[in-house]
């Protein structure tokens, strides 16, 4: 039996028979593996990769259900074969465990993309479906697109409008996930091409941000954002700043309120769809947790607004956003776009809290800023970047900005209202 290591999962490959002649022998090794390699359910997935084995007993059955019990965790037995699919079938471990066959290879030769993000590209497969093909950077986990198409199913199920998902794929060599069609624009793209639309549209994406926000999850549907910052976090930060100021940081963690609503996690008119009516989808939504809204809120303050006074637009475009090579046709560019956005926040934030008293809108900002400068440390933690060093100063600066509000966070209760 061989085993591999991933970063966010362990990969044990099985073959041949499993039944009561090597059940025990197999069970045990199955474990000495596991405690050698320091397995973690909670910090890790396992994967039973079954492409090899051709005939399970329900002695051998007994070795998965052990496993599931012993470590707390849902299994994953994935590339099944037909004849190992049936005896799941019948017994009823399909539903005890996530259980998969192999992913089906889907032709995408002479498709032209319709969409292109960081992590992924979208082609157009016919009039119902479109596919999701996820390029090879290190975020793009087995574990992680996984993760992304079953919180869009959790999430639709919540009457959250979102993407419906088929199924997990292979394309060109990678890996990819089939939604249906949405025949939709981005809202920034309809916005712009609907000016007059603007108070309607702000209205609509923040009456979705609250439906969000006042969505509740049970227990492990989602994970905590809390306890996911601080989990990425705490080797970056601790490795730039002392360990007192990493405390202090935890802490003050801690001291956000607990809530088990959703939080989108990366909620800005770029991942929200608009169709010839003016209704909206919600997209990528792989980064969904649950916790208090100020945490989402804070992440939709633009880096511009976030950084006013501390670094020039030109300093976010080159040091946070790494951008080379900023020519002055990207500079100005970036520009119109950090304009559009800036204005895009200050009146979902107007609309979100329910008054137009400049005064009060900046007080509530400026509040709103200790939570951006926690995510943005999150998200420049587990974002890769090609320059170490860049990195590293920006999450030392962002620290240090944090850190000087960090006290603030106490008082969370006594300005925040649920609007």
């Amino acid at each position: 039996m061989k085993i591999e290591e991933k970063k966010d999962a362990v990969i044990l490959y099985m073959e041949g028979r499993l039944d009561s002649d090597n059940s025990d022998r197999i069970g045990g090794e199955i474990e000495k593996e596991l405690k050698e390699c320091g397995f973690n359910g909670a910090e890790k997935a396992l994967y039973i990769d079954a492409s090899g084995l051709s005939y399970i007993s329900s002695a051998g059955l007994r070795v998965l259900l052990n496993l599931q019990k012993t470590h707390e965790i849902k299994l994953n037995i994935v590339n099944v074969t037909d004849e190992v699919m049936d005896i799941l079938t019948v017994t009823g471990f399909t539903g005890l465990m996530n259980v998969r066959k192999p992913l089906k290879e889907v032709d995408i030769s002479g498709l032209t993309p319709i969409g292109r993000g960081m992590t992924a590209d979208v082609y157009r497969l016919d009039d119902e479906r479109v596919i999701k093909i996820y390029n090879d950077k290190p975020i793009n986990t087995d574990a992680f697109i996984e993760r992304e198409k079953q919180v869009s199913k959790t999430i639709f199920t919540h009457d959250i409008p979102t993407a419906i998902p088929f199924d997990v794929v292979k394309a060109a060599g990678r890996k990819g996930v089939i939604y249906e069609t949405i025949n939709a624009n981005m809202l920034y793209a309809f916005i712009v091409m609907n000016p007059q639309r603007w108070d309607e549209m702000i209205e609509k994406e923040v009456s979705l941000l609250k439906k969000i926000h006042h969505t509740e999850f049970a227990q492990g549907e989602l994970p905590k954002l809390k306890d996911t910052i601080l989990k990425d976090t705490e080797a970056s930060v601790s490795e730039y700043v002392s360990k007192e100021a990493w405390k202090r940081f935890e802490e003050s963690i801690h001291n956000i309120p607990d809530r088990m609503t959703m939080i989108h996690g990366d909620y800005h008119p770029g991942n929200i769809m608009a169709d010839d009516k003016g209704e909206l989808i919600l997209i990528d939504v792989g980064d969904a947790t649950t916790g208090h809204p100020v945490l989402e809120l804070g992440g939709m303050i633009q880096p511009t607004t976030l950084f006013d006074g501390i670094l020039t637009k030109r300093q976010v475009m080159e040091e946070f956003f790494a951008i080379k090579d900023l020519t002055p046709e990207i500079e100005k560019k970036n520009l119109e776009f950090y304009a559009f956005t800036e204005k895009y926040w200050r009146a979902s934030l107007s609309c979100y809290v329910q008054s137009r008293d400049e005064a009060e809108l900046s007080r509530i900002e400026e509040e709103l800023k200790t939570y951006a400068f926690i995510i943005y440390i999150f998200k420049t933690s587990v974002a890769p970047r090609g320059d170490r060093d860049q990195a590293s100063k920006m999450i030392r600066l962002l620290t240090e900005e944090y850190l000087k509000r960090a006290g603030s966070i106490d008082g969370l209760n006594s300005w925040w209202k649920d609007w």
